[in-house]
């Protein structure tokens, strides 16, 4: 009667809290919410990719779709140029793409312009700890693959862009101020696409913008 009750506890907890993220767009309460799902016994497996999958799959976008394709074309074509140094960098993005695919926490649902700015983050950050290690040599490889990966990125906004883009959901939404953020984005994650611009970033800038802040 006990783990009834408690199963009972958990469904009736988790169904509030994806009520609330339904009304506040709030990421991270569903991402609490699929681990709960995800280590409790008391529900299966299949009911935590479920919630996951509502929360943090969405469609691919027309720029991001295509990476992975134009990823292969290069690997190939670099490969046809015995190219190794391309090659060898290409081949790391796409092991990155295939763990994520296989990954069973929310990794799977990552895009593949997310996974190629990541390992170029991964590379300016080990490029900085070589410069400040003295070994000047291996910060210059590591700056070699980040202008291999900016290259397979489509071309990004630069934050002037944003602003302006988020200016002029604000006047069509009737965003005012801080509480009106979650419309505000939800907006905007409609109209500009991941691919090109972070979503990070485009929430700085509608956060900043939203507080008025020039």
């Amino acid at each position: 009667m006990q783990k009834v009750r408690s199963l009972a506890l958990l469904r009736r907890t988790a169904a509030v809290a994806v009520a609330a993220v339904e009304r506040t767009n709030a990421w991270t309460t569903v991402a609490s919410v699929a681990a709960v799902c995800r280590t409790s016994s008391a529900l299966s497996a299949r009911a935590a990719r479920t919630i996951g999958q509502r929360f943090f799959s969405t469609p691919p976008s027309d720029a991001d779709a295509g990476l992975k394709q134009a990823l292969k074309d290069r690997l190939k074509a670099s490969m046809v140029a015995k190219d190794k140094f391309t090659t060898t960098v290409i081949k790391s993005v796409l092991a990155d793409i295939l763990n994520a695919e296989k990954s069973g926490n929310q990794d799977k649902f990552i895009t593949v312009t997310a996974i190629i700015r990541r390992g170029i983050k991964r590379r300016q950050e080990s490029a900085a700890a070589y410069r400040d290690g003295g070994r000047a040599d291996l910060a210059e490889a590591e700056e070699a693959e980040i202008r291999v990966l900016e290259q397979l990125l489509p071309a990004q906004m630069s934050e002037a862009e944003i602003a302006d883009a988020v200016r002029a959901v604000m006047e069509r939404e009737g965003a005012k101020g801080p509480a009106d953020l979650g419309r505000l984005m939800k907006a905007l994650n409609a109209e500009i696409d991941a691919a090109v611009a972070p979503r990070k970033l485009v929430s700085e800038v509608a956060k900043r913008l939203l507080s008025g802040k020039p």
